[in-house]
């Protein structure tokens, strides 16, 4: 059996009762706007060495810039990208023997769209000698929450306010002691 039989028949397995060819339907990728988002906050960032820099406003400002993503759903796809980061043990212990907390240091680090490097080469290795960086939350965890689980008539719970610092308070728990690993 050739190609082109193969296609009649997948064609005609598509036909109804009617005989009426049903268009499959091609599933696009939708384009990636969280990290326009983020491309455009580096570029914007870079402008403003040398000056007090309010992060959050450069943020809100590029959020604002792209128009297909709103600001609830820039949040809640931060939070899930920020809830997949810290399930790496490698990025707790690399914050932990930094000094850093982690919430902090996964909002910034995604939205510099570093994560590809960091778990590949480390915190230390990636932000070497500006740490600082990673240090100062742009939202707070509330702030993720209401926009991941609230809605017009309900907010999210206690529970989901500060479900990531109980995942990463019951992790950092269980981490080997620095020196452990070192050995």
């Amino acid at each position: 059996m050739n190609k082109s039989n193969l296609k009649d028949l997948f064609l005609a397995s598509l036909v109804d009762d009617d005989q009426r060819v049903v268009k499959s339907s091609k599933t696009s990728r939708k384009p990636n706007y969280f990290g326009y988002v983020n491309s455009k906050y580096e570029s914007l960032l870079a402008n403003q060495i040398g000056c007090q820099v309010d992060k959050r406003k450069v943020i809100e400002e590029c959020i604002h810039r792209v128009e297909s993503i709103n600001p609830k759903e820039y949040l809640t796809t931060l939070r899930d990208s920020m809830t997949k980061f810290v399930y790496n043990l490698s990025f707790l212990m690399d914050c932990r023997d930094l000094n850093v907390e982690p919430l902090s240091a996964a909002q910034n680090i995604i939205i510099l769209n570093r994560q590809a490097k960091v778990l590949k080469l480390g915190l230390k290795h990636v932000f070497n000698g500006k740490i600082d960086l990673l240090k100062d939350a742009i939202f707070t965890e509330t702030e993720l929450a209401e926009a991941k689980f609230g809605g017009v008539e309900n907010h999210a719970s206690e529970t989901q306010k500060s479900q990531l610092s109980t995942l990463i308070g019951k992790a950092m728990n269980i981490l080997p002691d620095s020196d452990m690993v070192s050995e």
